[in-house]
């Protein structure tokens, strides 16, 4: 690995069915499930969290490069969607993203801006391979590759 970044937050719930509080070092926010299965849809459901994460995570990452490139793209769109076919470890998952601009960039502007998308945090993260670990009450790790 050449550099290590920790980033961390917590998630609890209490007694109302699925609304998680998540609390990281600055803020706080609601995540839970549609009322159809059994939430109270006050905050997006995980897996919308997910994808607000990559497709954030691309139109920030696009925006500070054409600011310092000085290209002008005016608004950023990026819209992403999962798709995901098989079951269990099986299963295969494809973000397609689609990226749209304000203002006519040029055939080389385009493909270095959808480079640069593919290269933002959250994509490197999702691209790469990822490991969970739980930590029991010892503090011993146990982990399982994904």
């Amino acid at each position: 690995m050449d550099s290590e970044h920790i980033s961390q937050l917590s998630a609890s719930i209490d007694k109302q069915n699925y609304t998680c509080t998540i609390q990281d070092s600055r803020h706080m926010y609601i995540i839970d499930e549609p009322e159809s299965k059994g939430g109270a849809n006050v905050g997006p459901d995980p897996m919308s969290a997910l994808l607000a994460s990559l497709a954030s995570c691309m139109a920030i990452t696009l925006k500070m490069y054409a600011d310092k490139k000085e290209i002008d793209t005016g608004k950023i769109n990026v819209n992403v969607e999962l798709r995901q076919s098989g079951t269990g470890k099986s299963t295969k998952s494809t973000f397609l993203r689609k990226i749209q601009f304000e203002n006519s960039i040029s055939v080389e502007q385009m493909d270095r801006l959808n480079y640069i998308a593919s290269v933002c945090p959250v994509s490197r993260l999702l691209s790469g391979e990822i490991e969970m670990k739980t930590i029991d009450t010892n503090g011993e790790e146990d982990h399982q590759k994904v």
